[in-house]
C-alpha cells in the first residue's frame, strides 16, 4: 500500500463511533424541538440527572412516587436487525431535520444537492455541522483525516457493517455474534447504538401521545420526570409508567388494566420492545420522612418538612462501601497492606 492523503487508515469503528455519536446528540436536539417542555429521557451522563431533580421539586406532591428500573442484561439481548432498523428511523428523522434547517424548512429539495453531517477529528477541537453539497464536492479533497463528510447512506453503511460483522475469539474458535452488541468492546456499539435504539422507541411513543390534546396532557403531566442512561431508567413524576413499559400491549390513564389490542378504553401503546428486552424495577427502600432509590451512583431521596409538609427531594452521592460493609465484609486499602502478592496465569 502507498501511503497518501486519500488513504483513510483510521479503523472504521473509530470513525463509525463519531458519526453515530453525533447522530445521538443530535436526536437529543430533536426531541427537544419536537416535545418542547418536555425533556428528552436520554441522558449522556449521571450527573444529568441534576436538571431531573430540579424539574421534579418544581411540580412534586405527597403523592409523587420515585422510581428505578433496570433493562436485564441489555447489551446481550439487542437484537440485530431491529436495531438496524430503528438506527435508520433516527437517522431518518436527524438527516431530515438537518435538512430542513439547511434549507429553511424544505425536508426535500432535491436540487442536486445533499445533506452531509461533516465531522471532525477530536483534536481539532470543532463540533459536528451540517452542511449541503453535491456528492462530488462531499467526495473532493477538502475532506481528509481532519475532516469527514458523511451522508445517511454512508452512517447507515458504516452501521450494518459494525451490527453484522462483529466477530470474537474463544480458544481455538472465531465466532460471529448474532445476537446482542458487545459492551465495551467496539467504540461504536458502547454507548451510541444501545442509546438511540431505546431512544427511537421512546420518540415514537412520545410522539403518539402529542399528536392528541389529550394525549399531550398526559405526556406532560404524566411522564413529566423520566431519565435513562444506558440501560438504568429513572421515574420521578410519571404514575403511569409501569403500565406503558411494553410496546406490545395497549394502556389509558383512566383503565389500570392494559389490553392486547387497541380500543376506545386503551387507546395508547406501550413504549419499549418487551419481547426482546426484560424491564425490571428495582426494589425501593422507604425511609421514616419518606422514601430513595439510587439511579448510577446518584441517591435520590425525599424529605417532608414543617407545618405545611413541604415534599423535597434532594441527591447524594451513593456509597457502595457503606452497603458491602453493612454484610459485615471488611475493606482493607492498599497502603495498609504489608505485601501484595501478584498471581501470574
Amino acid at each position: 500500500m502507498v501511503a497518501s492523503a486519500n488513504i483513510y487508515l483510521t479503523p472504521p469503528s473509530v470513525l463509525t463511533a463519531q458519526v453515530w455519536g453525533a447522530v445521538r446528540l443530535e436526536a437529543i436536539d430533536l426531541w427537544t424541538e419536537a416535545f418542547p417542555g418536555v425533556p428528552c429521557w436520554l441522558i449522556l451522563s449521571g450527573d444529568q440527572i441534576l436538571p431531573k431533580i430540579e424539574d421534579l421539586n418544581r411540580i412534586a406532591t405527597s403523592k409523587t412516587t420515585l422510581r428505578c428500573y433496570d433493562v436485564k442484561q441489555y447489551y446481550t439481548n439487542v437484537p440485530l436487525q431491529d436495531l438496524h432498523d430503528k438506527l435508520g428511523d433516527v437517522a431518518e428523522m436527524v438527516f431530515a431535520r438537518g435538512t430542513a434547517t439547511l434549507t429553511g424548512g424544505n425536508a426535500d429539495p432535491n436540487n442536486g444537492y445533499e445533506t452531509y453531517l461533516i465531522i471532525h477529528s477530536k483534536s481539532s477541537g470543532k463540533k459536528h455541522e451540517w452542511r449541503r453539497l453535491t456528492p462530488a464536492q462531499a467526495a473532493g479533497a477538502k475532506f481528509s483525516k481532519a475532516t469527514k463528510a458523511i451522508s445517511i447512506t454512508q452512517a447507515l453503511r458504516m452501521a450494518h457493517i459494525i451490527i453484522f460483522n462483529t466477530y470474537f475469539w474463544l480458544g481455538n474458535v472465531v465466532m460471529l455474534q448474532t445476537i446482542g452488541i458487545p459492551m465495551g468492546a467496539n467504540p461504536s456499539n458502547s454507548p451510541a447504538f444501545a442509546d438511540l435504539y431505546l431512544y427511537a422507541y421512546e420518540y415514537a411513543f412520545a410522539l403518539q401521545l402529542w399528536a392528541t390534546t389529550a394525549g399531550k396532557d398526559i405526556l406532560c403531566r404524566c411522564f413529566a420526570v423520566v431519565a435513562r442512561f444506558q440501560d438504568d431508567i429513572f421515574v420521578g413524576e410519571a404514575p403511569y409508567f409501569q403500565r406503558a413499559i411494553d410496546g406490545q400491549v395497549y394502556w389509558s390513564a383512566e383503565s389500570p388494566t392494559t389490553s392486547a389490542v387497541q380500543d376506545p378504553a386503551h387507546p395508547f401503546k406501550g413504549c419499549y420492545p418487551c419481547q426482546f428486552i426484560q424491564i425490571n424495577p428495582e426494589q425501593r427502600s422507604e425511609k421514616k420522612n419518606g422514601f430513595s432509590v439510587t439511579h448510577q451512583d446518584i441517591r435520590i431521596y425525599r424529605t417532608i418538612t414543617g407545618n405545611d409538609k413541604a415534599v423535597k427531594f434532594h441527591t447524594a452521592m451513593y456509597d457502595k462501601k457503606e452497603k458491602l460493609k453493612a454484610t459485615g465484609r471488611i475493606f482493607v486499602y492498599y497502603p495498609a497492606v504489608p505485601q501484595v502478592q501478584v498471581w501470574h496465569c
